[in-house]
């Protein structure tokens, strides 16, 4: 069972989406990476100090994109960084492509962190 206390919602149009592929199965289907944007809405990040305050790790990760909800399940803990999601299959709709989600643990290990900003 899915705890909610556990997940990390990430609002409609905060999610970044790589155009290019990182990894192709053998079937075909693309992979994408993606990691939640840094900007006007991170309440994202909210929800990973929340899960963290509460001694426990983020286990799941939500994210609105249009009419439907993508689902993201934990892979691994990088190295006090963050954590890397696989693409919830059970749970999102079936896709031609499928993405690979990184949530920081903080603002510092955020991809697009710049120091100074």
């Amino acid at each position: 069972m899915k705890n909610k206390s556990q997940t990390v919602r990430i609002p409609r149009g905060c999610l970044w989406k790589a155009s290019t592929p990182c990894a192709q199965d053998a079937s075909g289907k693309k992979m994408y990476l993606c990691w939640p944007r840094i900007g006007d809405n991170m309440s994202w990040l909210k929800d990973v100090q929340e899960v963290l305050n509460a001694g426990d790790t983020p286990r799941y990760v939500t994210h609105q994109n249009g009419k439907f909800t993508w689902h993201f399940k934990l892979s691994c803990y990088h190295g006090g960084e963050g954590w890397w999601y696989d693409w919830d299959s059970e749970r999102s709709i079936d896709r031609s492509e499928t993405y690979r989600l990184f949530i920081p643990r903080n603002i510092t290990f955020h991809p697009d962190y710049k120091q100074g900003e």
